[in-house]
């Protein structure tokens, strides 16, 4: 299943951690410290062309193992949370990293 994160970019479901409003994200140290090293590794997807309103942390698979990627979306943290109603992650695996 797909979700759909903003400016036609779609992600895997099953790889999105979490999903933050970008004030609440601010106003954190350590989710600031996050998200600063997440984009200075340059796993970061800006999809907004303007103020971005949440963040999305996903875990993307590679050849290498998994890294963590951050986007940047136009839509509300509340919008994408209610999107997310539509699936059923209780029969995601999960796993340990």
């Amino acid at each position: 299943m797909f979700f759909h994160l903003g400016e036609n970019h779609y992600i895997d479901a099953k790889e999105i951690l979490m999903i933050i409003d970008i004030k609440s994200a601010m106003s954190s140290k350590i989710t600031r410290d996050f998200i600063e090293k997440a984009k200075s590794s340059g796993n970061s997807v800006m999809l907004s062309s303007g103020k971005p309103k949440s963040i999305i942390i996903a875990r993307k698979k590679t050849s290498k193992g998994h890294v963590i990627q951050t986007y940047y979306s136009s839509i509300s943290s509340t919008t994408l949370l209610k999107r997310s109603y539509q699936y059923d992650f209780s029969s995601f695996e999960m796993e340990v990293i």
